[in-house]
Formats: C-alpha cells, structure tokens, sequence
C-alpha cells in the first residue's frame, strides 16, 4: 500500500525497508517495516503507531489500506487538518 497506492519511496536495507512519502511535492512521513520472519501482519501497536504517522486514526489508516480510502482522499484530508498546504 505505501508504494503503490501512496507512492511512497522505498529505501531497503538488509533487515528493515524504510518509506519515505511525499504528498504534493512534500514531506509527509518516514516509517519503517521490518522485513524478518517474525512480522507477517501487522498487529494492532504497529497499526496504531504507522496510522499516527500518516496523520489518520486507526480505522482510517485500515481503510487506507484495505483500498476505501483514496490517496486523493488521504491528501484532502492532510490539507485539512493542517498537515501539508
């Protein structure tokens, strides 16, 4: 979902991919996913803490990822709350 539908640059490195996104030409966020075996969805903590990233709460971040959500209306909702202008 961060690359693809939100664009988001990815950085890899052996253990962790980091995510740097941009909306509109600016910096929005940078997060981290770890790569290893042990994480293979994410658990309700990391749900909160990435949602608190994108400036969403938690059932908007789930319907930014589960595709309800649009990137346009992601970066609407950044401009509104005063998070990108």
């Amino acid at each position: 979902m961060l690359r693809n539908k939100l664009e988001a640059i990815l950085d890899s490195s052996k253990d962790h991919r980091f995510y740097e996104l941009y909306a509109e030409g600016q910096w929005v966020f940078r997060t981290k996913v770890s790569t290893g075996g042990k994480y293979k969805s994410l658990g309700d903590d990391l749900i909160a803490k990435m949602a608190k990233q994108c400036f969403v709460n938690n059932k908007q971040f789930i319907d930014l990822v589960d595709c309800p959500m649009s990137k346009a209306q992601w970066v609407a909702h950044l401009k509104a709350n005063g998070h990108i202008v």
